[in-house]
């Protein structure tokens, strides 16, 4: 047994597992609609039998009724009502306050400058001299120069506070006319000096460099001299 084991071969099994038709597969079929879910609008007869369905089966369920007793009214006078009821004049007398007085009516506040909080720990308040109170201005002048001695003779009092106000640098600066061009907010860099130097007499030393450098650019350029074609130092007359 074992020896014919051994000569199967191993790939056997695989063929006969493979080598057979696949199975066909189908799908199953649609199951037909019914009446109810048929696509499109419904006929006169299925119309007629809905309605027969909707008359036997939809309608409300009958439920036995509960036997209630008799309602029973009870008829009770109605209260009298405040108006109708007459005080006695003691009663009627005593109501009344000892002392009547109108409704409370709040004065209008004075008008006070705007003066924002500046600082969150000191309220700033109106003094009690401010505001000043407005001059009296007659309605008309008899000529132009009263009405200018008048305007030039009138006085304003002046807070205690400003008085004794000393103003910031910042202010100070903020009170100054507006100065153009406007004032750079970083400073600007101090213009380059592009001049040349101013010159001075040469030593006898750097005059006699001088020479020297000028006797030296002056020499033709021995690169020059390299690329111009050797001629010999004596060359005989053509011309006879």
């Amino acid at each position: 047994m074992n020896s014919m084991r051994s000569s199967v071969p191993r790939w056997l099994d695989w063929v006969v597992r493979n080598s057979k038709p696949k199975p066909d597969y189908s799908a199953p079929p649609k199951p037909e609609p019914t009446r109810w879910q048929q696509p499109g609008p419904k006929s006169r007869e299925q119309w007629i039998n809905f309605y027969k369905w909707i008359a036997n089966s939809a309608a409300p369920k009958r439920t036995a009724t509960r036997t209630e007793a008799p309602a029973i009214f009870i008829a009770v006078a109605a209260a009298p009502k405040l108006a109708d009821m007459q005080l006695p004049s003691a009663a009627e007398r005593l109501s009344q306050p000892r002392m009547p007085r109108g409704k409370y009516i709040a004065p209008v506040k004075p008008p006070h400058p705007f003066r924002p909080q500046i600082n969150r720990h000191i309220i700033p308040r109106p003094e009690r001299s401010r505001p000043a109170k407005q001059p009296v201005v007659p309605c008309c002048f008899q000529h132009v120069d009263i009405e200018a001695e008048f305007w030039k003779t009138i006085r304003f009092p002046v807070s205690k506070a400003a008085r004794s106000y000393k103003p910031t640098a910042k202010l100070i600066e903020l009170a100054q006319p507006r100065s153009y061009p406007p004032k750079p907010h970083c400073p600007l860099p101090p213009a380059a000096d592009l001049s040349p130097p101013k010159r001075s007499k040469m030593t006898r030393e750097q005059w006699r460099n001088h020479l020297c450098r000028l006797h030296y650019l002056a020499l033709p350029s021995q690169r020059v001299l390299a690329e111009l074609p050797r001629q010999p130092m004596f060359m005989d007359c053509m011309c006879s």
